[in-house]
């Protein structure tokens, strides 16, 4: 299989906030499930309260730093792949740990999505619970800071949707080339085919950082909105 017929577009795409592995990406090799960690509880029974605790933020949060590393050991794991110092005997079993760690990274992201749409959807909510507890003021400087507050938040929240679909963005290319270098390698794994992928490789780890950019964003948006929660 010519490698350009797989690489060869503009931008390049590399595919966690975010797509499924289809079916035919999911093993590393026609006879090797790839291992993936057991699924965890439905995001929707852990984040779909009235309001958005800081608990909720918290895990979302721990999930976006899980991802950046998650990132780091891929492309390490992709550069011991491409690198041509690496012994022919130890191309098998780098292959199939990176093709487990992309199925991590597949769920992972699955699940990143989840708890994402579930705090867009307790927003209105979580504001509604905030003007009730405003509306409860009397004092009209105290009533004008707390809206003033509730404003800041609500603008916080804002950036964190925005930022989060850049970072979607970003992720599903990466993580789609990414799986497109397993298949590759899974129909062809060989000295040869590994070092053809040595451009791919550098273009991953400079989306990667760009991916990873675009997910400290978020973690920074999300602590803005975790330091003014009210009580």
């Amino acid at each position: 299989m010519d490698p350009r017929a797989v690489f060869d577009r503009t931008p390049l795409r590399v595919s966690a906030l975010l797509a499924a592995v289809t079916a035919a990406g999911c093993s590393s090799s026609p006879t090797r499930p790839v291992k993936a960690p057991p699924p965890q509880p439905d995001t929707a029974a852990r984040t779909s309260t009235a309001v958005m605790p800081p608990s909720s933020i918290q895990r979302f949060k721990a999930d976006l730093v899980q991802s950046n590393t998650e990132i780091d050991r891929v492309l390490a794991t992709l550069g011991t792949l491409t690198n041509p110092n690496t012994a022919q005997s130890d191309l098998r079993r780098t292959f199939d740990t990176y093709s487990d760690q992309l199925a991590r990274m597949n769920q992972h992201s699955e699940q990143m999505k989840r708890e994402a749409e579930q705090m867009r959807d307790a927003r209105a909510a979580y504001f509604a619970r905030w003007e009730e507890k405003a509306s409860q003021i009397d004092n009209p400087s105290v009533r004008a800071s707390a809206e003033d507050r509730k404003a800041r938040l609500r603008a916080a929240h804002e950036r964190i949707t925005s930022s989060s679909l850049l970072a979607r963005d970003a992720y599903d290319p990466f993580m789609r080339d990414l799986q497109d270098v397993r298949k590759y390698l899974a129909a062809d794994l060989s000295p040869t085919s590994v070092q053809m992928l040595g451009d791919v490789s550098k273009k991953a780890n400079a989306d990667g950082a760009a991916v990873k950019q675009r997910i400290n964003t978020v973690i920074n948006e999300l602590d803005a909105v975790e330091g003014g929660a009210p009580d």
